[in-house]
C-alpha cells in the first residue's frame, strides 16, 4: 500500500534536458494521475516527433533486423 501512496501522492523527478521538449512533454502527459491527461497509443503514434522517429529507424534499422533473423511488421 505504501507504493500506491507514493505514486499517488509524489511527483516524478524532472526528466533531463538531454532528451526534446518533445519528449519531455510527452513523458510528463503519460505520468499524469489524471487518466483524461494521458495520451492514448493512438495519439502518441499520431504524433510528429514520433512518426519521424519510427521512420529513421526502419529506414536505418530495418534492413539489420529483418537480416538478423527477427520478424518485422514493415519490410522495404
Amino acid at each position: 500500500l505504501g507504493l500506491v501512496f507514493k505514486i499517488v501522492q509524489d511527483k516524478q523527478e524532472p526528466i533531463p534536458d538531454t532528451f526534446s521538449p518533445q519528449l519531455v512533454s510527452l513523458v510528463d502527459k503519460l505520468l499524469s494521475k489524471n487518466p483524461q491527461e494521458r495520451p492514448s497509443a493512438s495519439e502518441i503514434l499520431r504524433m510528429d516527433f514520433v512518426r519521424e522517429k519510427m521512420a529513421s529507424f526502419l529506414a536505418e534499422d530495418g534492413n539489420k533486423l529483418q537480416t538478423e533473423g527477427r520478424t518485422t511488421l514493415y519490410k522495404k
